[in-house]
């Protein structure tokens, strides 16, 4: 059997078509796809990197925190008493009239540490006697922070205010 030669050509042309898509199947596409991927990892790895610099610098944050909160600890007497030190500070700051009550709670343990609360409700207090009164207790030097704050204002242009606050002291565990 002889073939034409434009059967010949058509053949010819078959065979390079796919002898290229052989080529394009076997190296080119793998190829393409490695290097797609790859470039992938790299994006996700950049995130990575990324998400754990961020996690070194909210370590060293939390430790830098928890070295401040121990070097506090370490300058209170061990017979400290969260809610006498607020007693003695409504007495300074003259609120001692204006507590509707105080509430301590119990503790509670996180790690090394410990937290103690007492909220305490403050009736009819000015503005100002409220700065003073924050004012001693986040600077006391104690670890002594406020975890809330609710402030209602008595009658507009009273100036008066009934504030609920509950404040947090921590110590080390055995302590």
């Amino acid at each position: 059997m002889r073939l034409s030669k434009r059967e010949k050509n058509i053949i010819i042309f078959a065979g390079i078509f796919f002898i290229i898509f052989l080529i394009a199947e076997l190296l080119v596409v793998p190829f393409v796809n490695y290097k797609k991927q790859i470039s992938l990892n790299v994006v996700k790895k950049e995130r990575d990197i990324i998400e754990m610099a961020e996690l070194v610098s909210e370590y060293n944050k939390l430790t830098t925190d928890t070295q401040k909160l121990e070097a506090l600890i370490s300058k209170k007497e061990k017979s400290f008493s969260l809610f006498t030190f607020l007693e003695n500070i409504s007495g300074k700051t003259e609120l001692k009239g204006n507590i509707k009550y105080m509430k301590p709670s119990e503790s509670k343990v996180s790690g090394t540490f410990k937290e103690s609360m007492v909220e305490m409700e403050l009736d009819n207090i000015k503005y100002e006697q409220l700065l003073k009164f924050m004012y001693e207790i986040e600077y006391s030097d104690m670890g002594i922070s406020l975890k809330r704050i609710s402030i209602k204002k008595k009658q507009v242009g009273s100036g008066m205010l009934d504030v609920i606050l509950q404040i947090v002291s921590y110590d080390k565990i055995g302590q």
